[in-house]
């Protein structure tokens, strides 16, 4: 609790001549309080959206602490990076956090008495750069391949013609050093130069997947293929622009043929 005491000292000198003095002695038991926003915030700093602790964000966010103490008052306030060692905090008012990564932070405000206010706990996630994406592409000869989404499929290409079936596939590679990879999308389309069998062109685009890999297959004869597209997304909510590859065979002397790639 915070009290005031008053008690009056006397004071006499060698004559006999004295004088009282009322003194006030103050009492603070209680500890400060330190309370805070976290927001998010454009370029030039003005508020565009609520944030919490913890989340990544695409955008700066903005820190304001507000310690209090009616009492004796605010001595200082101080931050840490470990809840043990602190620092006297030079940004109590307003401190933005505006690069990628993580600032992860603890703080307390101490008050005119020496007493210490409960410590909170901020972490601010900043992540403005879409993941970076890349991609390995691929054909197999028929029983090479062992990818269980391969096998799922497999019998639904028995030939009689007497071509030999390939397996072609493309796999899209991410990453993203802030937030990390969230999702994959790759869909995949036929374009080629016969008009019947698996490559004609009467096979429509597929769906977009939510997967990093994308397969089919077909007989070995000269022109088939098709085009892949992919993009990937992280935590924070970037995408990486749309990427497209292809992947052609001609005949078993496909340029992509590498025996046993899965």
């Amino acid at each position: 609790s915070s009290t005031t005491k008053t008690s009056n000292i006397t004071l006499k000198d060698g004559a006999g001549n004295s004088v009282s003095c009322p003194v006030n002695v103050y009492v603070d038991k209680d500890a400060p309080s330190l309370g805070y926003e976290i927001y998010k915030v454009n370029s030039a700093g003005n508020w565009i959206g609520n944030y919490n602790s913890g989340e990544w964000s695409t955008n700066n966010i903005k820190r304001v602490l507000k310690p209090s103490d009616s009492t004796s008052g605010i001595k200082k306030t101080q931050y840490s990076n470990n809840n043990s060692t602190w620092y006297d905090e030079g940004n109590v008012s307003s401190w933005i956090f505006s690069g990628d990564g993580t600032n992860d932070a603890y703080f307390r405000t101490i008050d005119n008495a020496g007493n210490i206010s409960p410590t909170i706990h901020l972490t601010l996630r900043v992540d403005k750069t879409p993941p970076n994406t890349s991609n390995e592409k691929w054909t197999a000869a028929s029983g090479t391949c062992t990818r269980s989404v391969r096998s799922a499929i497999d019998n639904r290409w028995i030939l009689s013609n007497g071509w030999k079936k390939f397996w072609a596939g493309i796999i899209s590679y991410s990453d993203d050093w802030a937030s990390g990879v969230a999702s994959h999308r790759i869909n995949f389309w036929y374009a080629s130069n016969v008009t019947s069998g698996c490559g004609r062109r009467s096979y429509q685009e597929s769906a977009w997947s939510n997967e990093s890999q994308t397969f089919f297959g077909c007989d070995a004869r000269d022109g088939r293929g098709g085009y892949a597209r992919y993009y990937a997304c992280d935590y924070a909510g970037n995408c990486s622009g749309q990427k497209e590859d292809s992947v052609w065979w001609y005949g078993i002397s496909s340029s992509w043929y590498r025996g046993t790639p899965c």
